[in-house]
């Protein structure tokens, strides 16, 4: 259990998940930049974009709250 779990005797998930910037892809795939495409190369459809955007991201902060003690 994590340190919050065993402070509050419940179960605490705080997760924060980043999603990549929407431009990115748009920009790696348009013809126009002249980047090779990895089906061109490899055919796998995989290769690796270094890009310094922001990018959005969510925070969930999650308990387990027991029905007696939401009132």
């Amino acid at each position: 259990m994590t340190e919050l779990s065993l402070k509050y005797g419940r179960m605490v998930n705080n997760i924060t998940a980043a999603m990549p910037h929407g431009g990115i892809i748009a920009a790696a795939t348009d013809p126009r930049n002249g980047i090779r495409q990895p089906v061109d190369v490899t055919g796998e459809g995989n290769f690796e974009i270094e890009a310094s955007v922001p990018s959005p991201a969510i925070n969930v902060l999650w308990i387990h709250k027991y029905p007696r003690r939401l009132v």
